[in-house]
């Protein structure tokens, strides 16, 4: 296990340490006891029952190892997750504390973060946001380009790099992507929505896609 995070490793090492203990007083309980099947079927019972009480809480204690151990996530780091964004607070044994940029705390349970798209925005100098949209085919796509590179030269000063304009041919559309690197997280959804703002005054038919 050398590998998994020192925190992980070490409660891992503690749970086999309990079950250690378990199955050696169950061995010891078994020799001693002269109604051993009786026994037995009482401890599977009971095992089965609190399987049954804490299943929600078993599995968000076993999906947090497999999203822990990876090291993808760590404190101060800018998290999507199922449409939700903001910091990473807090870790607990049930999940992770998130914080929007409106000061939100948001909840999300390890099993959730183990079942979906899990998106780290976090840059070493800021964070990584992405605005999408489409233009009809009989627009001139360079020209597009030209107009929302003109249309963005307002808010480079925000952002920690030159915005990135990408674009794809989708059958009777283009495609276009803004990737922005933006310094202060905080500012990350009024940043969002001045691009928006500027694709629509600048092509009022396009149709925003992702932001």
């Amino acid at each position: 296990m050398s590998s998994i995070d020192r925190r992980v490793r070490k409660e891992i090492e503690e749970v086999i340490k309990y079950i250690i203990y378990v199955v050696a007083a169950l061995i010891a309980v078994a020799i001693i006891s002269p109604e051993v099947s009786i026994l037995t079927t009482l401890l599977l019972l009971v095992g089965l029952a609190l399987i049954v009480s804490f299943s929600d809480s078993l599995r968000n204690w076993g999906a947090q190892y497999s999203t822990r151990s990876i090291g993808f996530l760590k404190i101060g780091d800018w998290v999507e997750v199922d449409g939700y964004y903001g910091r990473l607070v807090e870790e607990t044994g049930s999940g992770v504390v998130l914080e929007s940029p409106r000061r939100e705390k948001i909840f999300v349970p390890n099993t959730r973060l183990a079942s979906s798209i899990v998106v780290n925005r976090t840059t070493q100098i800021g964070s990584i946001h992405i605005v999408a949209f489409s233009l009809p085919g009989d627009r001139n796509p360079v020209e597009a380009m030209e107009e929302m590179r003109e249309a963005m030269s307002t808010i480079i000063p925000e952002l920690a790099s030159e915005p990135e304009i990408t674009m794809k041919a989708r059958k009777s559309e283009y495609y276009f992507e803004i990737a922005v690197e933006i310094m202060n997280a905080y500012k990350a959804q009024m940043i969002r929505e001045e691009i928006v703002k500027k694709i629509l005054e600048a092509f009022p038919e396009a149709k925003i896609l992702e932001t």
